[in-house]
């Protein structure tokens, strides 16, 4: 690019009819000259571009396979582990309700108690491991006994009253056992 050209430009005011064709002169050659530039970049930058596009198209069915396969991996993970504590809680309520109706005594439900298997938390292989975090989620199961300001469901305020520890009519709330992976 010709410092005489940018020198012009850094220099130019327009005040007269004469000024004005002087500074059409010299913005188109600052265009053209931009336009050089970005020729010889492009010369430079498409083919990088289209490698990476080609790199990009190369992988995108093996990640697209791998990210299928982890997320099948993660929910069955996921509902087995759900089902493993659900089952284990189950066992505890049972025997807290043969406590207070009096069917068993206290001794006898902390020695059953004792006898359930406590659900792991945390499976470690040798090439990595898992670890189970509780996410509380929640479903509408009857729309029509949603409180209106429910509705359009905001599920921020759904879950800041769920988290309450207040019920809304409506909607069911659980938990799932979400898989977190170390390698």
């Amino acid at each position: 690019m010709k410092n005489t050209i940018i020198t012009k430009a850094e220099n130019l005011t327009i005040a007269t009819q004469e000024d004005l064709i002087t500074a059409t002169s010299v913005l188109s050659e600052l265009n053209r000259a931009k336009d050089a530039i970005i020729l010889e970049r492009e010369k430079v930058t498409r083919p990088l571009l289209d490698a990476l596009n080609a790199e990009r198209a190369r992988w995108k069915p093996q990640e697209t396979k791998l990210d299928s396969l982890i997320t099948k991996i993660r929910g069955a993970m996921t509902t087995f582990q759900t089902a493993l504590i659900a089952k284990q809680r189950s066992q505890e309520e049972a025997i807290a309700k043969k406590v207070e109706s009096g069917a068993i005594k206290p001794e006898t439900a902390i020695r059953r108690l004792g006898q359930i298997e406590d659900v792991d938390k945390r499976v470690e292989t040798v090439s990595g491991s898992v670890s189970f975090k509780t996410v509380m989620r929640f479903e509408v199961v009857d729309i029509d006994a949603v409180p209106n300001e429910y509705l359009l469901v905001n599920e921020v305020k759904v879950r800041q009253t769920l988290k309450e520890g207040k019920g809304i009519p409506g909607i069911r709330e659980f938990e799932e056992q979400i898989p977190i992976n170390t390698r």
